[in-house]
């Protein structure tokens, strides 16, 4: 059914005051967690989400993207369920890898406990629920619960990590903290659509298999999409660990936090909108479009100038007097950031116009540069015995040439946009 545009309006300003409010409220909660927690539990913390992030991915078989692209209710269903059992399949392979990481010691997982390999797998377990569930109840309609899940987990996560910080629990109160409030969020979803997972479990095995095979380019273009995106978040902190430990990937995992707020603050606020008026002037004229892409781009990099200049100057002393003397070095690294800052608050914001123009192989082609880049930059290095100052310098320019790339191929693909798909 369409909706009349108020009503659009206002279910985008809902949901995304929501995912805005969670984000602000996590960031404003980050200088009592850097009070409450030592950089090595930071740092183990974000070795346990770079872990998780990428098993989930793989858990889901793309389903999560599959379901958008589903032709009826029935489908969709199919595909749902899928993924569930999926998911439920790979939870014991992933707490197993996990194990064997930790065992071995492979990528700096030897910083971890081997019963941490238990929280590998139930934070796979949460956090696919929630991935797989989002776009059901975005394909749904269900916005209200959408914009309470967004709520629920931006309260309950920071809420919990404070709580069991101050017991003294160290990193497993960061782990349990962030499982605890997906769980929540899981059961909420769930309870929004549970008509729909009866149905879903009511449909036949060889329904479920129909649809796969349908759908089956989303299992191995969506899976490869959808992983080398969270490869390439989830690489800086393991390669961190690997090459100088895991207090400094504390130390990074904080400055990443700090960093990366505003960005996806703006992204969520200015993305959606321009997005929305992009879509409407390339329809009409496709000159118009390019300006307007133009425009809006060149503002951005003037306001990321401004704040990556505020960081370059203040950074180490801001650090200090919000986070602690102790987080000091994390500022250090941050205007060691800013060129990266400044590509990614200016090209991610606008790089949605790539969907627009039929074109998502192009984000797929960033993420492979990004992730290629990342691991360049470690190699060279471990070759020049770099301190992890000069590491992160590298970080941040080897990024920042994935992002011109991406720029060339975004207005590539606004000139040059696909035609879709004929129908079957």
């Amino acid at each position: 059914m369409r909706l009349p545009a108020g009503g659009v309006l206002r279910t985008i300003a809902g949901v995304g005051s929501a995912a805005l409010a969670a984000q602000a409220i996590g960031f404003a909660a980050s200088p009592l967690l850097s009070r409450l927690f030592a950089p090595d539990a930071f740092g183990r913390f974000g070795l346990l989400t770079a872990l998780t992030n990428v098993l989930a991915v793989v858990a889901l078989v793309g389903s999560n993207s599959a379901i958008f692209a589903a032709e009826s209710h029935d489908e969709a269903l199919a595909l749902l369920r899928a993924g569930l059992t999926a998911l439920a399949l790979a939870l014991l392979p992933c707490a197993a890898a996990a194990l064997a990481l930790i065992a071995f010691g492979w990528f700096g997982y030897g910083a971890l406990e081997p019963w941490h390999a238990a929280l590998v797998g139930l934070h796979v377990a949460v956090l696919g629920a929630t991935t797989l569930l989002q776009p059901w109840l975005a394909r749904r309609q269900r916005y209200r619960a959408l914009a309470r899940s967004h709520l629920t987990l931006g309260l309950l996560r920071p809420g919990g990590q404070v709580a069991l910080g101050a017991a003294r629990l160290g990193f497993p109160g960061l782990a349990f903290g962030e499982i605890a409030a997906r769980a929540a969020v899981t059961a909420s979803m769930a309870h929004a659509v549970a008509d729909d997972l009866r149905d879903a479990w009511a449909l036949t095995a060889a329904e479920v298999r129909a649809a796969l095979r349908r759908r089956r380019h989303f299992v191995v273009f969506g899976t490869a999409t959808n992983l080398a995106n969270n490869v390439g978040t989830a690489l800086p902190p393991v390669l961190v660990t690997m090459g100088y430990g895991v207090q400094a990937a504390g130390l990074f995992t904080l400055t990443s936090l700090v960093m990366t707020a505003p960005i996806g603050l703006v992204q969520k606020a200015v993305g959606d909108v321009f997005i929305g008026h992009f879509v409407e002037r390339f329809a009409a004229d496709r000159t118009a479009a390019v300006a307007f892409l133009l425009r809006v781009a060149a503002a951005l990099f003037g306001v990321a100038l401004l704040g990556g200049l505020v960081i370059v100057l203040a950074a180490e002393p801001l650090f200090a007097l919000v986070f602690g003397e102790s987080w000091r070095p994390a500022g250090a690294l941050a205007a060691r950031l800013v060129p990266l800052f400044v590509a990614d608050f200016t090209v991610g914001t606008v790089s949605g116009v790539v969907g627009v123009a039929n074109r998502p192989q192009w984000k797929l082609v960033f993420d492979a540069l990004r992730v290629g880049g990342l691991a360049s930059a470690s190699l060279v290095a471990a070759r020049l015995d770099l301190p992890l100052a000069g590491l992160v310098t590298l970080f941040a320019w080897t990024g920042v040439l994935a992002y011109l790339v991406y720029a060339v191929l975004i207005r590539r693909a606004v000139l040059a946009p696909r035609p879709p798909s004929p129908a079957p």
